[in-house]
């Protein structure tokens, strides 16, 4: 991986941090409690197909649920914790996907580099995505 990618990811990887991590200490609220506190779909890992049955389009993110329940019961910072993880692997992941279409596309250097970084930030930065 070239050294300018690195850098990228790293600032990626700072923003989501800067940005999310103030929500770590917050209380449960709102959908938190129907899909975490009364779920009893996540407070048996040993059964994923639950979980798929429950909701397969949001498989990924109970089962995130179903192992911070596993190692920790419902506490909401270690769910969050998680969260932002994912979230932030995401944009680097798309970060990462938009690096290989700009040079698989043959686009000038410098222009797939500004490309790719605002892609990451945007996904990372992006209220839609919270």
């Amino acid at each position: 991986m070239h050294k300018s990618a690195l850098g990228n990811i790293l600032i990626i990887l700072l923003f989501g941090a800067i940005i999310y991590l103030n929500a770590v200490p917050a209380p449960l609220h709102l959908d938190d409690f129907p899909h975490l506190v009364d779920n009893p779909y996540i407070k048996n890992l040993s059964n994923p197909g639950a979980i798929w049955n429950h909701w397969p389009s949001r498989f990924f993110g109970f089962f995130t649920f179903a192992l911070n329940y596993a190692t920790g019961r419902i506490r909401p910072e270690g769910c969050r914790v998680v969260n932002i993880i994912v979230h932030v692997m995401g944009a680097v992941w798309a970060y990462l996907l938009v690096a290989l279409l700009a040079g698989i596309s043959g686009r000038d250097k410098r222009t797939s580099r500004r490309i790719t970084i605002w892609t990451g930030l945007v996904f990372v930065c992006h209220p839609v995505q919270t």
